[in-house]
């Protein structure tokens, strides 16, 4: 059971992990690109179907406008 849930903001934690798997795949695809496989252009997503968290079952505090933000996974 998925459900959509609207994030503002990211702490650094969290931008971490997003940013090496996306930079994972553009490398994965400039190797497949090398070998002479078809690869399309890198196109804009609307939505991230998950955030792979360092540690399993931390728990974040998000602050913003002076409140603090629990977010557990």
């Amino acid at each position: 059971m998925f459900y959509e849930r609207e994030i503002e903001m990211l702490s650094s934690q969290m931008k971490q992990p997003l940013i090496k798997m996306l930079h994972n795949n553009v490398i994965a695809l400039s190797k497949l690109k090398e070998k002479a496989s078809k690869v399309s252009r890198i196109k804009f997503v609307k939505g991230v179907h998950s955030i792979p968290l360092i540690q399993y079952g931390l728990t974040y505090w998000i602050k913003k406008d002076n409140k603090k933000y629990l977010y557990t996974r």
